[in-house]
């Protein structure tokens, strides 16, 4: 069990995360402005990078933290695989009295023993990547391969008690499978484990991370599953179609690399290009939250006050 002042976990704060979970009136308290409300509601911080080799430090990276809550931001989204677990471990730092918030994590990715050989070394690696490009470049090739995955039990049970640890929880706000493919969705073990783990206290809500859109619409079979997070690129049709169809379902669909292009990916983009790429991905029906993932503090500004501007003109805006 986790100490009582880092539990924290009453009847209020978790009525506060239900209502996020269902985009409902009233998440945040009367008094605050319908802007931030409206980003309390749509945005959300991916914090794949925190605590990376190519990252900010964690001092950094809690005060990115805490000036995305400062703002309105209320979901933040990590995973037992980033930064080799210290993404999860700022993010217990920096929210551990700080119950109103909904953290989504992520299971079944698995950090490669040469990455975790490296973690006594990160903060050298980190100071050598910020200095020479070359040695930046050596970080990214590295880390350009995908992750080794695993669905089984044994390796799922593990890395929850790693993420609850990390997190400083006993009951996580949202769990997810980590990119699992159809097949295992449709064979449901997986689901049948995080589904278990609930049932004992483990987390409060059952969520799912897609990479294609057949995992997409594996999920859709599964009413378990309350929250998917899934890539909404700005010219995937398809994926916009399925993200209608299941909002109507009632699930909470997550977008992310909403400012990915499938011309040309890596194009440094306008600022009006990032704000069109935003705005049309909060206006897609069907999806609820968009993450926006940057380790600037300055970007984090400009990402939010799009956000804030966007939501002041939109009908999407409740009377609270």
């Amino acid at each position: 069990m986790l100490p009582k002042d880092i539990q924290g976990d009453d009847e209020k704060n978790r009525r506060i995360r239900q209502l996020i979970i269902k985009e409902s009136p009233g998440v945040m308290t009367p008094e605050a402005d319908e802007s931030y409300c409206y980003i309390a509601r749509r945005i959300g911080l991916g914090c794949a990078r925190m605590g990376s080799m190519r990252g900010p430090d964690p001092l950094k990276a809690r005060a990115l933290i805490d000036q995305a809550y400062e703002r309105g931001v209320r979901l933040f989204d990590t995973a037992n695989s980033y930064a080799q677990g210290d993404s999860e471990s700022i993010l217990g730092n920096s929210l551990k009295n700080r119950h109103d918030v909904m953290i989504v994590t992520k299971l079944g990715k698995q950090v490669p023993l040469k990455a975790r050989l490296l973690k006594p070394v990160k903060n050298l690696v980190r100071g050598l990547v910020k200095r020479s490009a070359q040695t930046e470049d050596v970080v990214r090739r590295a880390r350009g391969g995908l992750l080794p995955v695993s669905f089984d039990v044994p390796v799922l049970r593990r890395q929850l008690d790693l993420s609850r640890r990390r997190l400083r929880r006993d009951c996580l706000p949202m769990v997810m499978l980590h990119s699992p493919t159809a097949e295992v969705l449709h064979a449901g073990h997986a689901v049948d484990f995080i589904e278990k783990a609930q049932n004992e206290g483990a987390l409060e809500h059952i969520g799912v991370s897609v990479d294609d859109l057949e995992a997409a619409e594996a999920c859709l079979s599964d009413p378990r599953i309350q929250m998917i997070q899934a890539p909404l690129h700005h010219s995937d049709q398809e994926m916009r179609a399925w993200a209608a169809r299941a909002g109507a379902q009632g699930r909470h669909v997550v977008a992310r690399e909403v400012f990915r292009q499938a011309v040309r990916p890596n194009l440094k983009l306008r600022p009006e290009t990032i704000e069109h790429l935003l705005n049309t991905a909060l206006d897609t029906p069907g999806i609820k939250t968009c993450l926006i993932g940057t380790t600037n503090p300055t970007h984090l500004d400009q990402l939010l006050q799009m956000a804030q501007v966007h939501g002041s003109s939109s009908n999407a805006i409740e009377v609270f």
